[in-house]
């Protein structure tokens, strides 16, 4: 079993500098949207260390800080660190890239909140389903020991937790280090790897960005 933080979403615009999927991202005034590969990218995820460490049960994430998730359509990412108190301003996008057109124009708010899961190695079966197989009273006290609710996060948008799932990974990690977000991306998922050992001490220079499709 493993702790992790889930992505729930918020309605409303997203304030500068708050965590969001999609949309336009913020940024510091010198930093443009990157490019990957010589081509254009959009804002996968925007995740305030601040806003997912009061959701965090480890004390691993920074208590402050954001990090952004960008990636080309061909799902090679690269992500953005900004220090805290840095000053930050929405980037507008002139010209949306091909094919990430609506990444770009929708934006959800996320807020986060605690939950777990049980590890399952294999393709066969989903934690949800294990949680669901095991006694009420069970899942009852492992929940009033972490102050957490079961997760059926399988294969889809996970936050800071667990091992990168999909049906071609067959239970086997394709990031370094540790699993920080996986995210939904074309016909599989991109996902963001971090030693946590790193996220501890705020060393963002060895960030691993994957991507596995179906």
């Amino acid at each position: 079993m493993r702790v992790l933080a889930r992505a729930a979403k918020q309605s409303g615009d997203a304030p500068i500098g708050s965590s969001k999927r999609g949309g336009l991202p913020d940024l510091p005034p010198d930093v443009d949207w990157p490019m990957v590969d010589g081509h254009k990218t959009a804002l996968l995820l925007q995740v305030s260390f601040s806003e997912l460490a009061a959701a965090d049960r480890s004390g691993w994430v920074p208590p402050e800080g954001l990090l952004s998730v960008f990636a080309n359509a061909t799902g090679h990412g690269r992500v953005i660190v900004t220090p805290a108190c840095t000053p930050l301003e929405r980037k507008p996008c002139p010209e949306p890239p091909k094919y990430l057109e609506v990444l770009v124009a929708t934006e959800d708010r996320l807020a986060f909140v605690p939950g777990f899961y049980f590890r399952v190695a294999s393709d066969t079966g989903a934690p949800g389903a294990v949680a669901r197989a095991l006694p009420a009273s069970l899942i009852e006290r492992i929940g009033a020991l972490t102050g957490c609710r079961p997760s059926d996060a399988f294969g889809g948008d996970r936050l800071f937790g667990g091992d990168p799932v999909d049906w071609q990974a067959m239970g086997e990690s394709y990031v370094k280090g540790d699993l920080f977000a996986q995210l939904g991306f074309a016909d599989g998922h991109l996902s963001v790897g971090i030693d946590h050992r790193d996220l501890v001490s705020r060393f963002f220079d060895e960030i691993d960005v994957g991507y596995c499709g179906t």
